[in-house]
């Protein structure tokens, strides 16, 4: 199969206190982990979170009364002990700085058999919950609320499977089960299904290469399960042929765990680890060997979405297995409450509509939205936005506070508001990378001609500064009569540019030609003009950068959730000598995603002068998620491109050479003014 585009919508994320954990050995910080009692004393009446009655209170009144006279050392912050309880039992202590936010331990820390805990509280009685930032200013006790685990009851119901790109399916159809209107599916099924959507069962071993040098690799997913507990490995080996070398082996996993309701990921390699191998031929990449990934934990019992268990299987919600496993793949499966679809990013990407698009949409129908699965959709989002989403909300670590403003309207029981509410929801990100690519006709029949698009005025300060300088440089465009195809030249010839308005497979090819143009005719400069560039191909990016330098370039990662850094080495094979230009990038406010990584690349790693103004921004490549209730959403994915301090360049490229402003703004027609142009590179040439 053809290798499509991937189109890059290229954007720090704090880990949510009670959901997500990161685990690695190398701590920034002891402030943050708190010192567990190994034998806490079980006091023997917990009527409360104080015992103002007992002498022991009252001493511990009398010294703390004491102590307001007596000088605490600078360096030694006053401690409080925080008990967790069930039952009248003290399960763990702590100590905690006094007057300090709680960071509570994990829901998915307190296990007990056949329940799951649903909440901490300041009462025995449960009528008192602890709020989220809680200052405990005196020993307190906190009360762990456990609901039991019933034994589920569902019935599975086949469907058929239908891909709608070309695969050798292995399966025909797909068990899923209902449980309080949600869609479940069984683990060891959907890693099948997985091996058909990824290629893994007729994939074999194919050439590769891996650090420069040639292997054949061979992928596989293997399983390793007990009756509560379900892992799935994502191992690539590397093999040498003949010997040459030593032979490679990549793993990575996902674990599913009942009894903790709990996924642990060993770090987000995984999720790029799973996807088919796409040879690239003008590209080698070559990882740092300092690059490391964190593993960290995700407590369903946060959103309200439980694992459950029959006859010794695990099952999970099936759109939720599906960003899981399949979320980085260009295919992904779509449950349309009819037919199980594998579909291609591209075929929903698609502005116009398709075959694909009305197969997936082929269900349509006007129902009710039922209760629960306007809930799921609302909590399912929280675990989207916080997970996978890079970009941090304001001032918080969960985007939590950010969703609450928008739940009544998600669990109404009219359907259009609730999907206004999504719409709004997407619209407010402010992220321009973030829509909607579908909407799922399962409960609204024709359902985007029903949703309000937002005017300009209604948009967010981002979106709208986007659209106000897009609208004035088209129409500046306009006057110019500008075309990519044609090479402008300032008037002493010493300068090309090249106009580049979308980064795609044919761009390598395209500037090439250009580049021979220029010269042919004597130019000693070339500026490539991102001024109406808007983004395109990730691979098409790296290509073109290669003729501007023959060594290896530096592409620095973050990922805001686990704080990782990673840097790959990127070497491009289409460089030619005689392009010994001095290269120039023509930034301007809406030169956004693949075009915001070229600038940045280059910038990082002195491959060419930027020149302009600051660039949208746009650092993510972007990703697609398919919603509960069949909406798919384009969003930036789970990293953002950096500068080399890993910094993010989420909103933009600062250039090295900014262009005049009018009256503190953008003086937009000096981008297309060739004389002030020339007057700015041969300054920058002296």
């Amino acid at each position: 199969m053809t290798k499509k585009p991937i189109l890059l919508m290229l954007t720090p994320i704090l880990i949510p206190s009670l959901a997500i954990s990161c685990t690695n050995g190398q701590s920034n910080s002891n402030k943050d982990i708190p010192k567990i009692i190994n034998n806490p004393k079980i006091p023997g009446n917990i009527p409360g979170t104080q015992d103002s009655s007992s002498s022991s209170n009252k001493d511990n009144q009398h010294k703390s009364n004491n102590s307001d006279t007596n000088t605490t050392p600078n360096n030694e912050a006053q401690k409080v002990k925080i008990s967790y309880v069930d039952n009248n039992k003290v399960v763990k202590e702590i100590e905690h700085t006094k007057g300090e936010v709680l960071k509570l331990f994990s829901l998915m820390e307190f296990t007990k058999e056949k329940h799951k805990l649903v909440g901490y509280y300041l009462d025995n009685k449960f009528a008192n919950e602890l709020p989220h930032d809680f200052k405990p200013i005196a020993d307190t006790k906190i009360f762990l609320k456990y609901e039991k685990i019933e034994n589920t009851v569902f019935v599975e119901k086949d469907y058929k499977l239908v891909s709608l790109v070309a695969l050798n399916l292995k399966n025909q159809s797909v068990k899923i089960a209902k449980h309080n209107d949600i869609d479940y599916i069984d683990l060891d099924q959907f890693v099948e299904l997985a091996k058909d959507v990824l290629a893994i069962n007729d994939s074999g071993i194919k050439d590769a290469l891996y650090n420069g040098k040639l292997y054949k690799l061979k992928r596989s997913l293997k399983v390793e399960k007990t009756n509560n507990s379900f892992t799935l490995k994502s191992v690539k080996q590397y093999i040498s042929s003949n010997n040459e070398r030593e032979n490679i082996t990549k793993e990575s996993y996902i674990k599913f765990d009942y009894l903790k309701q709990e996924i642990t990921v060993s770090g987000f390699d995984f999720f790029d680890s799973v996807k088919p191998y796409q040879p690239e031929a003008k590209l080698e990449f070559y990882e740092d060997s300092n690059n490391k990934f964190t593993e960290f934990k995700i407590d369903l019992q946060k959103y309200k979405i439980d694992i459950l268990s029959k006859n010794d299987k695990l099952y999970l919600p099936f759109v939720m297995l599906n960003q899981l496993i399949l979320g980085e793949s260009e295919n992904q499966l779509y449950f349309n409450g009819d037919k199980v679809y594998i579909f291609e990013f591209n075929q929903v990407h698609d502005h116009n509509n398709n075959d694909s698009k009305m197969k997936l949409l082929s269900n349509a129908k006007d129902e009710p939205i039922p209760l629960n699965y306007r809930d799921f959709e609302y909590n399912y989002l929280l675990f989207l936005l916080d997970t996978f989403y890079p970009i941090k909300p304001q001032g918080n670590s969960s985007y939590n506070d950010f969703l609450k403003q928008y739940k009544n309207d998600i669990l109404s029981d009219d359907n259009i508001t609730h999907f206004m509410a999504l719409n709004y929801i997407i619209y407010d990100l402010d992220d321009i990378h973030t829509k909607v690519l579908l909407w799922g006709h399962q409960y609204v029949s024709n359902l985007e001609k029903q949703i309000e698009v937002r005017d300009s005025d209604e948009l967010k300060e981002r979106r709208k500064r986007f659209k106000q300088y897009e609208s004035e440089l088209l129409r500046i465009e306009e006057r110019h009569n500008l075309n990519e195809a044609t090479v402008r030249y300032t008037k002493d010839n010493q300068t090309a540019i090249i106009k580049i308005d979308i980064l795609t497979r044919y761009t390598t090819d395209g500037l090439k030609k250009q580049l021979l143009e220029a010269k042919d005719k004597g130019a000693k400069n070339i500026i490539f003009d991102l001024t109406l560039n808007r983004g395109g191909s990730v691979q098409a990016t790296w290509e073109i950068l290669g003729y501007l330098t023959n060594q290896k370039f530096k592409y620095n990662k973050f990922y805001p959730l686990t704080k990782d850094k990673t840097i790959t080495n990127i070497k491009s094979e289409v460089w030619q000598p005689e392009f010994n230009f001095k290269y120039f990038i023509l930034n301007s406010p809406i030169n956004y995603s693949a075009g915001n990584m070229f600038a940045a690349v280059a910038k990082n790693n002195n491959l060419a002068k930027i020149i302009g103004y600051k660039s949208a921004g746009g650092a993510s490549e972007v990703r697609i998620s398919v919603l509960p209730t069949g909406t798919i959403i384009r969003r930036s994915g789970n990293y953002t491109l950096c500068n080399l301090g890993f910094n993010s360049y989420e909103f933009g490229v600062e250039p090295d050479i900014e262009f005049d402003k009018k009256n503190d703004e953008y003086d937009l027609e000096k981008l297309f003014d060739l004389e002030y142009i020339e007057q700015v590179v041969n300054k920058s040439n002296n």
